[in-house]
This record gives C-alpha cells, structure tokens and sequence, in this order.
C-alpha cells in the first residue's frame, strides 16, 4: 500500500485531533473576529490549500456576509505592491508553512495592519512566526506529495471557525460527527477499485461542481493531474455551460459532485444532459436520483446539510485518484517533477 491511501485513511482520526486540539482555541478566535470591525478577508494560499481556500470564501460569504476573494501572491512579491488592508482579516494556509510567497504576502498584510490567521500542520514553521494567531490541523505527518488528510482538516478548520463566528449552532453541533463521517466515506475504497480501472486509458477529464463544491471539483482535478498525469480541468456547473460544454464528445468522462441542497436540482439536471450527450459520467451523490444519469455512481452519505459535505466528499476523490494512478502503473507518492513543499515567488 502506498502512502498516499495509508494518509487518506487516516483522516477521521486526523480530523477528531483537529476538533478535539483546536475547538478552543478557534472559539476565542471567532469571538475576537466578532469583536472587532473584519469587512472583509483575503485568502493567501497555493496549490491544495488555494482549493480549501476557495470553500472557505463560500463558506464566510454564505454565513457572514461580507467579502471573501483569494489573493494573488505575486502583486506582493513580484510586482511589489503594497495592498491596503483596512479593517481586513487575511488568511495563510499552507500545509508546511514555508510557502515564501504565502508567507510574504501575509507579513506584508501584518506590517499594513490586518489581523492574520495562518492555518497550517507544522507548528514552528515560519507562516506561524509571522501571524497574529495560528490554526494547527494536526493531521500528523503526511509523507506522500498528494495532500490528503491535510487539505481534509483545513476545510474543516475553516467550517469550524466560521460556524463559531456565525454562532451557526446546527453546523456547531454537528461538528463532532464528522470524524465518524469521514470515517463512512472510507467504505467506498472496495468499489472505487473494481471500477476504476476503466478510465485507465482516458486522455482527459472534466470535474464538476457548484458552490460549496466547486472547491471539491478544483482539488479532485488536482489530484487527478499530479498523481495521474491526466489533464483534468475542473468547472463550475455555471461556467462549464457557457462555452466547455462544447468540448464534450462520446465516452468522454466527467466528474460530478451532488450533494441535496441549493444545488441538487441544476447538478441533477447537467448529469442528464452529459448522460444524454454520451458521457461516461462518474458521480459522488448523496441523492438516488442521479442513479440513472451514471456510468459510475458512489452513494454518499445523506445525514449532513450541504455546507458541511465538502470536508468528507473529496475522500473518495483521493481513493479513486490513487487507484487510477495505480491502474496506469504510477506511483502515486511520487508525482515526476514535484516535491512536497513548493518554493514559489
């Protein structure tokens, strides 16, 4: 077994450390943000994390209201701009921490004048020598380049804390069974690994969601070109519709992310047009009634309320990108040309 699935499966426990280690420390957090006059907050992320990033900007403007957008680094590094942050709080995630244009970004933000949160998994790094307060996934080490448990705890540290600052009590009290959840989604691995083998041979992919799961979209096709090689581009369900769509042809595969919710009815009703159009559609639902739109359907569970299921939904994700990589005799721990930590300005 490669690292990569061995890291995949350790995720509940990786996430019941997070809740278990850092409930604390992230109300005093929430109750600082609503004390103070925050209008808006910046994402400063990279890679995995700009993904989980990109649920949190959904996530605080859903919950909070105001505006969330994810930065571009290199205004700061390359272009050696100065960003006015008024009354901004500006968030660093990065699973090392030694991300140098995350952290300039960051540091420049501080010496500006917002409040910054980094949320990493490496307690010393330098990300948390420069921010105001630091959010740790402990999700215990993770070897395999392919960021799995990580990305997993840092969408669910950013539910936390939006769920505290929100003073959302049903996400609240839900909180502590996610772990168990994740733990539900493990028990697709046996069927995902007879069936993938399919796609062994596939040239390329689109991954689809909308909303809260456009962010579970951009990672799966992450994981897909870095542990596969397999160009993958993740859209939108809105965009997809206003051009990508063209691209389709016969047999040609999609990804596609449902969860009941705001969502579920423009998300059922693109599965039928790609099932109509001839798509080999591969579907993680938690609605039977995308059943018949598939080539490939993976039940989810249905005890959770749509904002919540992009922390679990991706896992089996990771295990149908891992099994791929594995089919097409990859090793999945290993990516050609990437290390685990990133150097970028």
């Amino acid at each position: 077994m490669f690292r990569m699935l061995k890291e995949i499966k350790e995720s509940p426990e990786a996430l019941t450390r997070l809740v278990q280690r850092e409930t604390k420390k992230i109300r005093r957090l929430a109750k600082y943000i609503s004390d103070h006059d925050i209008s808006m907050v910046s994402f400063v992320a990279r890679g995995t994390s700009d993904n989980a990033a990109l649920y949190g900007k959904y996530l605080i403007e859903s919950l909070i209201g105001i505006p969330a957008h994810l930065a571009a680094p290199s205004i700061v590094t390359v272009y050696k701009s100065v960003v006015t942050v008024p009354n901004a709080m500006v968030i660093g995630i990065s699973q090392s921490g030694e991300s140098t244009d995350v952290n300039e970004y960051l540091r420049q933000a501080s010496n500006e004048g917002a409040f910054t949160l980094a949320i990493t998994n490496t307690r010393g790094s330098a990300i948390t020598k420069i921010a105001d307060e630091v959010i740790y996934l402990n999700a215990g080490r993770e070897e395999s380049v392919a960021a799995t448990k990580t990305y997993v705890t840092e969408c669910m540290s950013l539910l936390m804390l939006v769920a505290y600052w929100a003073e959302n009590k049903t996400i609240i009290n839900l909180l502590p069974s996610i772990p168990e959840a994740a733990d539900n989604m493990l028990q697709t691995q046996d069927g995902i690994q007879e069936r993938v083998e399919r796609y062994r041979f596939a040239n390329s992919i689109v991954t689809l969601g909308r909303g809260y799961h456009y962010a579970t979209a951009k990672e799966m096709a992450l994981k897909l070109m870095e542990t596969c090689y397999l160009p993958a581009q993740p859209f939108s369900i809105a965009d997809f519709m206003h051009g990508p769509i063209a691209m389709l042809h016969e047999g040609f595969p999609t990804i596609l992310f449902v969860t009941r919710g705001k969502m579920s009815s423009n998300m059922i009703e693109l599965a039928k047009n790609l099932h109509s159009k001839g798509s080999e559609t591969i579907i993680f639902s938690n609605t039977t009634e995308t059943k018949r739109y598939a080539t490939l359907h993976f039940m989810m569970p249905r005890s959770f309320p749509e904002i919540a299921t992009p922390v679990t939904y991706i896992i089996p994700g990771q295990i149908f990108a891992y099994y791929l990589s594995v089919a097409k005799g990859l090793d999945p721990d290993n990516p050609k040309f990437l290390n685990k930590v990133t150097l970028t300005m």
